[in-house]
């Protein structure tokens, strides 16, 4: 086990939930160790979370809360990460405005599901298994525009031992960070 490793499991076991007041993101896993590290990881950097662990449970739970984002797999039994996305747009009033951010460990290339993510809106692809330090990377333009609470400040940045996120494992979709002009050449191509 790498040094970052064990200083990611010793920070996620000794985090307390955030701020009731910092902004709601839904974790969508059907593990439940994924599901467990990807809502510690999001408590480290100061978000409050809610699980589901299909894409069934995280209809109802938009409807229950509607969250700032959604952290969603994509291979789940029942309805899938690609049907939720498809059902989600349908029947949830401005859906388009949630930023989802995709985790994928089946898809070890985002190129495989890239044209059907960005038909999607997915703001990021993230692959399985990730770091605290990649998943900071991957919602970096959400964690600008929705940061945490002011209670949560002393979670804003990561610690410095994590290091950066290695290459490969965040791939930008369609976020506000990529121009519009290269969102616009995808689209068309898709």
């Amino acid at each position: 086990m790498s040094a970052a490793a064990s200083g990611e499991e010793a920070l996620l076991a000794s985090t307390p939930a955030p701020s009731h007041f910092a902004p709601l993101v839904l974790v969508v896993d059907d593990d439940d160790d994924a599901r467990a590290v990807a809502r510690g990881m999001l408590h480290v950097i100061g978000y409050r979370t809610r699980a589901a662990s299909n894409g069934d449970e995280a209809m109802g739970a938009l409807h229950a809360e509607r969250p700032a984002a959604i952290l969603l797999d994509l291979h789940m039994p029942g309805l899938d990460g690609f049907g939720f996305l498809d059902q989600a747009a349908q029947r949830v009033p401005e859906f388009e405005r949630i930023p989802v951010f995709v985790a994928s460990g089946v898809y070890r290339d985002a190129s495989q599901v890239q044209r059907a993510l960005l038909r999607r809106r997915v703001w990021a692809f993230l692959q399985k298994p990730f770091s605290i330090s990649a998943l900071r990377e991957g919602m970096r333009d959400f964690l600008d525009l929705v940061p945490p609470h002011p209670g949560n400040r002393d979670r804003e940045r990561p610690p410095a031992d994590l290091g950066p996120a290695p290459p490969g494992v965040v791939v930008m979709l369609s976020s506000p960070g990529l121009p519009a002009k290269t969102i616009a050449e995808v689209n068309r191509l898709a």
